[in-house]
């Protein structure tokens, strides 16, 4: 019995092992399938809230620091598309979107919100949220302020209403203003009796504002309802805006059809750009006074000019009673269709003068006699897009471009192709006696259709003994391969036309742009575009490769103006 009994229960007891090997498993298959839910219920979370991302590990300044890095790479490479109208949001927006913890840092961060660009169509509460989001996370730093408010509706249609919500709201913070640009339609800012915005920075102070930019642009049909009244010659440079004093400004772009009542302090001012739209330039000028002023500005550095700020007219009434000019710390000086400023270059007395650029200027409009003062300093020449040359006084060694530019270094010419009598320039310049430019020794050819090696092979033999670096855009090289084959060889060595040049240099990057976009070269501040033409990209760029760097409609259209008017 007993033995019996043993073995009865072992097989109890075995049972009882069984059933508790069955619930144990399946205790632990539920807590795996616990487990991995739980696990994916996790990884969910993490990738909703990025709490798992190896960058969320950082510590938040050197998260602070990376996002600055971010956004000061991105302004400059928009340097001249900030104010362009894009889907896409800034970087210091899209940092504050990512995570919770990103957005902590990126608001806290007051550099990342410095800067602030409207460019867009009508004024809604949610730009205006906006706009005093960046003024509240930025404090108390510096501002650097765009508004274009050229898009269609922008303007309600009264032109008595001009007193902007947005404006008002950054001269609240004008004590933070470094720099500040604003566009609007000329209709705007022609019209005195409905000048109101201009008055609301009549008296007011910015003592950290450095540049200062105001200008228009044309809307054919917004100009045909509202009216473009012309307003008095502007004769003075009296300040009548920031009249409490604005002591750090330095950089100053404006139309000289507004100065009138829109000229801020000039008197430390360095860096002067001033452009004419064409029918501001039709309607309003400086008079002869205002236009010496500019001239005599003690300070001046910089100087910038579009168009004829002054009427030939009043340049003719006065050119026989011309003086000299002194500008002792003029550097760089450009000049876009400016026939008054190109006849007064041999009154000027610029000792520092180092770079000239002259766009589509058209010579056969000037009568300059030549003079014996050259600008001693001078190094650099751009002449782009000449138009129109006197080929027999472009041939005299007596012309006066050559005479006041004897010291040259650096030559570049960048010309588009609009017909044979501008192109004779080219031919002209090649053929110059060597003592015309003795000190030469680099030619940069930007040519539209000058292709063939000979031209620069030509050029670099008229200039021996001395040895002058011919440099040429690459894009001109690939698509002329056929006629330069086997005429260029390792080490930058061309032979052509029976004799060996000394080197022949190719431009191969396309951000190397001979004629600098940024204007200053040390400005890296992106402004509002203006329609200037000066900082259109290196023009082969876009000959033979990609049309949209330089066709340009406004291009276009402007030349046929002013083809008129000549």
């Amino acid at each position: 019995m007993t033995t019996r009994h043993t073995e009865s229960q072992l097989r109890m007891l075995h049972s009882i092992a069984e059933k508790k090997r069955r619930v144990e498993e399946h205790h632990r298959t539920a807590l795996r399938g616990f487990e991995l839910e739980i696990s994916e219920l996790e990884s969910s979370y993490g990738g909703l809230y990025n709490t798992d991302a190896p960058v969320l590990s950082l510590p938040n300044e050197i998260a602070a620091l990376i996002f600055k890095h971010a956004v000061d790479t991105a302004r400059l490479e928009h340097f001249f598309a900030r104010n362009k109208t894009t889907k896409e949001p800034w970087p210091e927006v899209a940092f504050s979107l990512v995570c919770r913890q990103w957005r902590s840092v990126a608001i806290s961060l007051s550099d990342l919100w410095t800067e602030y660009t409207f460019c867009g169509g009508p004024h809604s509460q949610c730009s205006l949220d906006r706009f005093d989001a960046y003024l509240k996370r930025s404090s108390p730093r510096l501002l650097d302020l765009q508004f274009d408010f050229t898009q269609e509706n922008t303007f309600v249609a009264d032109l008595g209403f001009f007193e902007l919500p947005m404006i008002r709201a950054a001269i609240l913070h004008v004590d933070r203003w470094k720099r500040f640009a604003i566009k609007m339609p000329h209709y705007v800012l022609a019209n005195v009796p409905q000048a109101n915005l201009l008055r609301l920075f009549r008296d007011i102070h910015a003592p950290h504002l450095e540049l200062f930019q105001m200008c228009g642009n044309s809307n054919t049909e917004l100009e045909r309802h509202h009216g473009y009244i012309a307003s008095d010659f502007t004769s003075t440079l009296v300040p009548s805006i920031f009249e409490s004093g604005a002591p750090r400004l330095t950089s100053v772009w404006l139309e000289p059809s507004i100065l009138h009542n829109c000229c801020p302090p000039l008197d430390n001012v360095t860096t002067l750009h001033l452009t004419m739209s064409p029918k501001a330039q039709k309607k309003i000028s400086f008079t002869w006074s205002a236009f010496a002023s500019v001239l005599k500005l003690p300070n001046l550095i910089n100087l910038s000019v579009n168009g004829d700020i002054t009427t030939v007219d009043d340049f003719s009434d006065n050119y026989e009673d011309l003086t000299t000019y002194d500008m002792p710390q003029l550097k760089t000086l450009r000049l876009y269709r400016s026939r008054t400023m190109i006849s007064m270059l041999p009154c000027l007395r610029a000792p520092q003068l180092d770079s000239l650029t002259l766009e589509e200027i058209n010579f056969s409009a000037v009568e300059v006699e030549s003079s014996d003062y050259f600008f001693p300093s001078l190094r650099s020449l751009s002449l782009v897009d000449l138009r129109y040359l006197n080929e027999e006084g472009a041939r005299d060694q007596n012309f006066f471009l050559y005479q006041i530019t004897r010291t040259l270094v650096d030559l570049t010419i960048s010309q588009r192709a609009k017909g044979s009598e501008d192109n004779a320039l080219l031919v002209m310049i090649a053929e110059l006696p060597k003592g015309t430019w003795p000190n030469l020794r680099t030619a940069t050819f930007n040519i539209e259709d000058q292709w063939k090696p000979d031209f620069y092979g030509e050029f670099a033999k008229s200039r021996l003994p001395a040895e002058v670096v011919v440099r040429v855009h690459e894009n001109l090289v690939e698509h002329c391969c056929s006629f330069w084959e086997g005429q260029i060889y390792g080490g930058g060595m061309c032979c052509c036309s029976g004799f060996h040049w000394p080197d022949l240099e190719i431009i191969e990057d396309h951000d190397d742009a001979v004629i600098p976009r940024n204007w200053p070269l040390e400005n890296k501040v992106a402004l509002i575009r203006d329609t200037l033409y000066f900082d259109k990209p290196f023009h082969s760029e876009g000959y033979f490769s990609d049309s949209r760097y330089w066709v340009d409609d406004e291009w276009d259209s402007d030349s046929d103006e002013s083809d008129e008017e000549d």
